[in-house]
């Protein structure tokens, strides 16, 4: 349990009594597993509850992360999200709402993963690849919505760009002569989805 109270003592009185009313609190274990919803996901960040009241600790190497002295019952967002390079944007959003004084029910949180977006940025005619096109995809996946990646495209007209979030995007490329957009949708961790703008 856990309380606070506050009390003025003036210079005349020789005491002062305070009523601190006890809350009770609670612990939970949050478990972090990779898409395949097994495999422990380490160097993972975990956010427990929001704003200044955030609590964040990253995963052991079992994938587990526990969160002491929480005050219930209440309801408390929580997010997993890998510091691994190349997979910044696996991440995952809940909401956990806790019961009792003490011990509460592990939360299992499963990271989707993330994919590669691949593609040609090809002129009008459909055939003559456009070299050094402004590539910018615009994620569109809840959690890291409006994040945006961007890549030149080679002498070929290609271009990749990787730690796509598993979710909706948005594709454009530019050039001097074009301006050309596509929408997509990686659906599974490790996905590689192809598109050609023209």
């Amino acid at each position: 349990v856990s309380g606070q109270a506050s009390g003025t003592l003036s210079a005349s009185a020789t005491n002062v009594s305070v009523n601190i009313q006890l809350h009770p609190l609670g612990y939970v274990q949050v478990h972090a597993v990779r898409a395949d919803g097994v495999t422990p996901a380490t160097n993972t960040t975990v956010t427990f509850g929001s704003g200044a009241s955030a609590i964040r600790s990253d995963t052991s190497d079992a994938g587990d992360v526990v969160f002491t002295n929480l005050l219930v019952p209440a309801t408390y967002g929580v997010t997993a999200v890998s510091r691994i390079a190349g997979e910044l944007h696996n991440g995952t959003r809940s909401t956990v709402t806790l019961k009792s004084q003490g011990t509460n029910p592990p939360v299992t949180l499963v990271l989707p993963g993330v994919g590669t977006v691949v593609g040609t940025v090809l002129s009008s005619d459909g055939l003559t690849p456009i070299w050094s096109a402004d590539v910018r995809l615009q994620i569109q996946a809840p959690l890291f919505s409006g994040i945006e990646l961007t890549a030149l495209t080679d002498i070929q007209g290609r271009f990749s760009l990787g730690d796509v979030p598993v979710g909706s995007f948005l594709v454009s490329a530019s050039s001097l002569s074009l301006a050309a957009s596509a929408s997509g949708v990686i659906t599974s961790a490790g996905q590689t989805n192809e598109v050609t703008l023209r």
